[in-house]
């Protein structure tokens, strides 16, 4: 049963490799195919995101408040020390074997 799961994944990997693939990149109205290239603006595009802000942009104040509003805001409930820790539970053996016994038997990947 492995075996086909195994082969399966392998499969469907294999049918969706070309759209997991960037062939064309548009920056700034040029259109780039050059895999070196590509992957040099995914590069900056990323070192970009996740550089440590500039203080002196204007916009710095704002985008940090915007995100303290949402994701600070106190009209979310939030959950008591005692239920997060219920949550937060280590998965174990036991707490796999239980979910996976539950499962439908004799079910097929979904295409």
């Amino acid at each position: 049963m492995a075996n086909k799961t195994h082969l399966f994944f392998l499969n469907l990997e294999k049918r969706n490799y070309l759209n997991k693939c960037i062939t064309q990149l548009n920056i700034n109205g040029n259109i780039i195919s050059d895999r070196v290239q590509i992957l040099n603006e995914e590069r900056k595009f990323y070192e970009k995101l996740y550089a440590e802000p500039d203080e002196d942009d204007p916009h710095h104040q704002t985008k940090t408040q915007d995100i303290r509003i949402i994701f600070l805001n106190e009209k979310y409930p939030k959950l008591a020390t005692s239920e997060r820790m219920k949550y937060e539970l280590a998965i174990n053996e036991h707490t796999c074997a239980g979910a996976v016994s539950k499962l439908k038997k004799k079910v097929k990947p979904q295409k």
